[in-house]
C-alpha cells in the first residue's frame, strides 16, 4: 500500500529553515493510527505500508478524542511488532505517481531489502 499525500513535495519546496519551523508543530497527516486501520491492512494482505509523510501514520497518535504521546503510535505498534510489516516514510512519490497516471497502471512490484 503507497500512499501520496504529497509531503515530500512541500518540503521539497521549503528551504531549512521553513521545514524546521514546519516540522515543529509535531503535527502531521497520515492514516489513523488505530488498531481497526491496522487489522484493515493486514486483511487485504499488504506486504508493505508506505507514504510521503513523517509516519505512515497521523502525528500525534488521537486515543479517545485526546493527543497521546508518541509512543502510542498504533500502526508502528501493530505492523511492526505485531505482523512483522514494513512501514516506508518520506518517499519521494511524485513521479510514480505520474509514471502510474500516464500509463493507467496501478499495481506495481516493490523489492524491499532489509
Amino acid at each position: 500500500l503507497i500512499i501520496r499525500s504529497r509531503v515530500t513535495e512541500a518540503m521539497g519546496a521549503m528551504n531549512a529553515e521553513e521545514q524546521a519551523t514546519a516540522m515543529s508543530t509535531h503535527y502531521a497527516c497520515g492514516l489513523e493510527g488505530i488498531e481497526e486501520t491496522a487489522r484493515w491492512i493486514w486483511n487485504n494482505r499488504f506486504a508493505a505500508v508506505a507514504s510521503d509523510n513523517v509516519a505512515v501514520e497521523a502525528m500525534p497518535p488521537i486515543g479517545i478524542g485526546e493527543e497521546e504521546p508518541f509512543t502510542e503510535l498504533a500502526l508502528h505498534q501493530w505492523c511492526l511488532s505485531m505482523f512483522g510489516l514494513p512501514l516506508g516514510e518520506l518517499w519521494y512519490l511524485k513521479e510514480l505517481a505520474e509514471q502510474s497516471l500516464a500509463d493507467r497502471r496501478w499495481t506495481i512490484l516493490l523489492t524491499l531489502v532489509r
